[in-house]
C-alpha cells in the first residue's frame, strides 16, 4: 500500500483544460506557422519554438499574444489612417453644434467599426491573402486568449 501512495503522491493530474489550451495553440501554429508566425519569430531571434516540435502552452501562449497585440497595433493605426477623417468630423461636429456627442460614443463607434473592418478582411473575397490571415489570426488568438483568461 506505501507503494501505491507514494506512486499516486508524484503522479500530477493534468485539467482537461490545460489540453484545450493546448490543442488550441497547435491549431493557431499549424494554421499560421508559415504566413505568420515564422517570420516574425525570424525578426526576434526566437530559436526554440518550431513547427515540427511538440509547443509548449506558456511559450506558445507568449508569442501568440505578442503577435496579436503588434498586429492589431498595426491594423488599429491602418483603420484610423483611412477612416480618421470620419472620426474627426464627428468630433468636429460635437464641438460646433448644441448636440451632446461624448468622447465615449465615438469611442464606441471607432471600436464598433474596427471590428466590422477586421471581419471584412476575413472574407474569402478580399484580394490580399495575406491581410486575411492577419485578419483569421487575430480573430482565432483573441478566443485563445479569453480561453486563457477564463481558465486562470
Amino acid at each position: 500500500m506505501d507503494k501505491f501512495e507514494e506512486a499516486s503522491n508524484t503522479i500530477m493530474p493534468v485539467p482537461g483544460d490545460w489540453y484545450t489550451g493546448l490543442n488550441t495553440a497547435q491549431s493557431i501554429f499549424k494554421c499560421f506557422w508559415k504566413p505568420l508566425l515564422s517570420p516574425i519569430m525570424d525578426m526576434l531571434g526566437w530559436k526554440r519554438i518550431n513547427e515540427k516540435e511538440r509547443v509548449l502552452l506558456y511559450q506558445a501562449s507568449r508569442l501568440i499574444k505578442l503577435i496579436n497585440r503588434e498586429l492589431h497595433r498595426y491594423m488599429m493605426h491602418r483603420f484610423a489612417s483611412e477612416h480618421g477623417q470620419q472620426f474627426s468630423e464627428m468630433f468636429n461636429k460635437a464641438e460646433s453644434t448644441d448636440e451632446v456627442h461624448h468622447d465615449l460614443d465615438i469611442l464606441c463607434a471607432f471600436g464598433n467599426r474596427y471590428q466590422e473592418w477586421l471581419r471584412q478582411m476575413e472574407d474569402d473575397k478580399n484580394p490580399d491573402q495575406y491581410e486575411q490571415v492577419c485578419a483569421l489570426f487575430l480573430q482565432m488568438s483573441y478566443d485563445f486568449q479569453l480561453f486563457l483568461d477564463s481558465i486562470s
